[in-house]
């Protein structure tokens, strides 16, 4: 497991980028990342999983949720479905806002969290811009159709759903944590601990812990085990090797400690969660 940061480009000279998309293949994920830019996600069909470093969230039909800048997550479809998603750079919203956007104000919406956050006209300002951007009219009309209503979205968000920002990761807190999971990446199947990874980049244990948490809510245990797993997961699709193989490869000293692990994660145990994989196949 990685952390990437994504560029996103704006198109058709917006400011801003809006598309949406259907998911055929069920196995469509965009993995850990991050971006300095708001991403708003409409579930219009079907369902997309959402996932933070220490949550995850199931966007069901006409669920919404955003994502501030910086903030590390990544998406996967489990099944069919139609999402709309609007991607508003920072630099976008501070000069609507006067620079006050991120600075004393971020968005917090999430409808799965939060049902009564669930709005009917945030709905269908999203079902009406999903319909202009896939209309035929005349490119002229429909640019201003969608910057207006675009616009007018923001200003239903800046009015509903605004709050004052927490302590967010500074800038170098995200160099560390990119190049603190590379690290791990490149080194999960080798018996490391704390103590080698503050060594390694120059910190004390303490410090390096404190690090860790704050930036991704969770202990470095749980990460370690957290990037074990999903590497398990991946040689269970991917190779005939046993379980007990599979434990050695990821850097878990036996199949017992897969299992707990695993189990923690998914509630299943890494031996019935093959056998879902085989069934599907």
């Amino acid at each position: 497991m990685q952390i990437t940061h994504e560029l996103i480009l704006t198109q058709n000279d917006y400011p801003f980028k809006l598309f949406d998309f259907h998911a055929f293949d069920l196995t469509r994920s965009f993995p850990f990342h991050w971006h300095q830019s708001t991403e708003l996600l409409f579930c219009l069909e079907g369902s997309l999983n959402v996932k933070f470093i220490n949550k995850e969230y199931i966007l069901s039909k006409n669920d919404v949720i955003v994502i501030n800048p910086n903030v590390v997550h990544e998406t996967k479809s489990t099944e069919r479905n139609w999402i709309l998603c609007i991607q508003l750079p920072l630099k976008f919203l501070k000069s609507l806002t006067f620079g006050e956007y991120s600075e004393k104000f971020l968005f917090n919406l999430n409808t799965v969290k939060d049902r009564s956050s669930n709005s009917a006209e945030l709905q269908s300002k999203l079902q009406l811009l999903t319909k202009i951007e896939n209309s035929k009219d005349n490119y002229i009309s429909k640019n201003i159709q969608i910057f207006s209503l675009l616009l007018n979205t923001i200003n239903f968000l800046f009015n509903n759903y605004k709050q004052v920002p927490e302590n967010s990761n500074s800038n170098e807190d995200l160099k560390f944590i990119n190049l603190f999971i590379q690290f791990i990446n490149q080194h999960y199947s080798e018996k490391i601990t704390l103590h080698d990874v503050a060594l390694h980049f120059s910190y004390s244990d303490t410090y390096c812990s404190k690090l860790i948490r704050n930036s991704l809510g969770i202990t470095f245990k749980s990460f370690l085990n957290s990037v074990r797993v999903n590497q398990s997961i991946n040689l269970m699709s991917n190779s005939k090797m046993t379980m007990s193989e599979i434990a050695e490869k990821c850097g878990f000293s036996d199949y017992r400690n897969l299992y707990n692990a695993f189990h923690a994660l998914y509630n299943v145990s890494p031996t019935n969660y093959r056998q879902t994989i085989i069934n599907n196949i």
